[in-house]
């Protein structure tokens, strides 16, 4: 990339050369040193990891001009390979195991360069036109666990158009879940409105600052709500009382 070498000395001294302390009863006690790199949180740390992507960028890109990686359909004509996304790597071909021994290979030679891994249990393949034996040799060849569309980033599913109850089925299942994780434990009227209103709102409300939620959902929402404040449960046939 032509970065001088007296840049990577200084960077070498700052991931390097870190020390923490410990704060014991209000006070700082001893220093140690650091085994992995800079401070969390520190200013440097989203640069180099732009420089790092940078460099996994040109490996990939290289081999789709090699041809080793081959584009999906609908990237070809722009030869989009891949997004970054903070940490997140999203990646794209036409699904033939050629194309994913490729991608495979510059990962580790990434891996060899930079100490930075592929999580395997945490990557996941979508694949669209390819019958079940190709995509179990996909999966068996990357180890990757099989996932089907939309994907979801943060929670949340990348989707073009209006939300379907099927895309907001992920909302309602981890709405009823904390429900019922809290039914046991038999909370009071106010404690039941503070985990409204600090948690379950919080969750809607997320999905509504990115999306218009159907209906529907929006009183699925309410009627999970309703029941846990008047019941402590997850639903009930009864009627709410006057308040």
């Amino acid at each position: 990339m032509g970065i001088p070498p007296t840049f990577l000395r200084w960077i070498k001294g700052c991931i390097t050369s870190p020390y923490f302390s410990v704060a014991i009863n209000g006070s700082l006690a001893g220093y140690f040193a650091g085994q992995r790199g800079l401070r969390q949180g520190d200013l440097l740390s989203p640069y180099l990891f732009v420089i790092a992507m940078e460099v996994f960028s040109n490996l990939l890109n290289t081999a789709a001009d090699e041809g080793r990686v081959s584009f999906h359909p609908r990237c070809k004509s722009i030869k989009l390979t891949h997004l970054c996304f903070a940490d997140d790597l999203l990646l794209f071909t036409n699904g033939s195991k050629e194309s994913l021994i490729a991608i495979l290979d510059v990962m580790n030679t990434f891996y060899n360069w930079s100490g930075l891994k592929l999580n395997s249990e945490k990557s996941e393949i979508f694949t669209g036109g390819i019958d079940e034996e190709g995509v179990s040799e996909l999966v068996n060849c990357s180890g990757f666990n099989r996932d089907t569309l939309p994907v979801r980033y943060l929670g949340i599913p990348l989707v073009s158009g209006k939300l379907s109850l099927k895309n907001c089925e992920a909302l309602t299942e981890r709405i009823v879940k904390r429900i019922r994780s809290w039914s046991v434990k038999h909370l009071s009227y106010a404690g039941r409105v503070q985990l409204i209103n600090s948690v379950l709102f919080s969750m809607a409300s997320y999905w509504c600052s990115h999306f218009i939620l159907p209906k529907k959902v929006i009183k699925m929402v309410q009627q999970k709500c309703r029941s846990f404040l008047w019941k402590g449960l997850e639903q009930h046939s009864g009627g709410g009382k006057v308040s």
